[in-house]
């Protein structure tokens, strides 16, 4: 069994010798200097960490980007504004109504090729045509101090990320109509990056639905982030859906909230604080019941890592991506309270909930934040 997925990426990384081809620092040591590429990714297995393989010998390598001075006319060859035009002459070729792609950020402990890797997983296990790979400098490393690095390293990338948004924002308003069909999925800090970012695009130029939805997976951000105009509000204006999934067993984002690091709920264990006075077009998404997921060697990835291997997100996302209304989704149940609709949850039983059996669950109490 052998794929292969051809991933667009953008980093500001800094480039190394040999296979790795990128390192944990900036290129040239500045945050705002990235370059775009491509890179072919195979699945030469089912191994849920290890099982898609970057070919680092089909890297090709754009001009550099300055993202202190931005032209929104320049294009490079694998950028996102190529991305998003590709996808809308596939669109426009294609009768089929699955056609769209992902843009993915990915989280913290993340290295380049690591990131290249799960893009494929990901556009491969949400049936998506197309994937682009934004990949910050991360550590790669789990512990506390590259943590503190990583949190560090995604808020200086934000004017690169948010240049390379910028590029793709005036040709998609340059388009007007055959918008082509495109998803944000963040996951984890990749959230942190987003929010930093979108606080840079001026606000004329975001102030449009641009996105299909936007998936906020296991989101390392204040779990108040989205009713804040200064966080991830902004979001809401650019994607016709926001979705939220939270895992309350996350071990991960419940070290970040406490008090050795940010001392504050993240959205990615609680869900969005006072969901019922946000948008109607946000919704949450509990998947504590079948976040649990496993290495290559059967180690935990410590309820992190759902958003690309429960078979149960993903039936539900792919879902989502197919259109099927929120109430309509197999294998999902509502939450207590609903919301008004816009509360869920995902049962370890899918019997049960395909079925209407079973209990809903209570969304968790109150989270509490001690004082500093």
């Amino acid at each position: 069994m052998t794929d292969r997925v051809r991933v667009r990426f953008a980093t500001n990384r800094n480039p190394v010798p040999g296979p790795d081809l990128f390192g944990p620092k900036y290129r040239d040591n500045n945050p705002k200097h990235y370059v775009t590429g491509s890179i072919d990714v195979y699945r030469l297995s089912n191994l849920p960490d290890t099982g898609w393989v970057p070919d680092s010998n089909s890297v090709q390598i754009d001009p550099p980007i300055d993202a202190s001075v931005f032209q929104p006319t320049t294009q490079n060859h694998n950028d996102i504004v190529a991305f998003a035009r590709d996808r809308v002459a596939a669109e426009l070729a294609s009768a089929r109504a699955s056609q769209y792609g992902l843009i993915l950020l990915p989280g913290f402990d993340s290295t380049f090729l690591g990131s290249m890797s799960r893009a494929a997983q990901v556009m491969s296990n949400y049936k998506a045509a197309d994937v682009f790979c934004f990949s910050w400098p991360s550590q790669g490393k789990l512990d506390l101090a590259s943590y503190k690095a990583d949190r560090d390293a995604a808020a200086k990338s934000a004017n690169a990320v948010a240049d390379s948004l910028r590029r793709l924002f005036a040709v998609l308003r340059a388009l007007k109509a055959n918008l082509p069909v495109l998803h944000l999925v963040p996951h984890s800090m990749g959230n942190y990056a987003l929010q930093n970012a979108v606080q840079l695009i001026p606000a004329k130029e975001r102030n449009t639905l641009l996105f299909e939805s936007a998936f906020l997976m296991a989101a390392d951000v204040n779990y108040d982030a989205l009713s804040k105009a200064s966080e991830l509000k902004p979001l809401i204006t650019l994607a016709k859906k926001v979705l939220v999934y939270k895992n309350g067993g996350d071990l991960a984002l419940s070290l970040s909230g406490s008090i050795l690091l940010n001392n504050y709920p993240r959205l990615g264990q609680w869900g969005p604080r006072d969901l019922s006075k946000l948008s109607k077009t946000v919704n949450s998404i509990d998947c504590s019941d079948v976040g649990s997921t496993q290495g290559d060697d059967g180690g935990s990835h410590y309820g992190h890592q759902y958003y690309r291997l429960s078979p149960w997100v993903l039936n539900d996302v792919v879902q989502v991506l197919a259109g099927i209304p929120a109430n309509k989704i197999a294998g999902r149940l509502p939450a207590i309270p609903d919301e008004g609709g816009r509360a869920w949850w995902i049962p370890y039983d899918s019997g049960a909930a395909s079925s209407g059996r079973g209990k809903p669950r209570k969304n968790e109490g109150k989270p509490t934040r001690r004082k500093k």
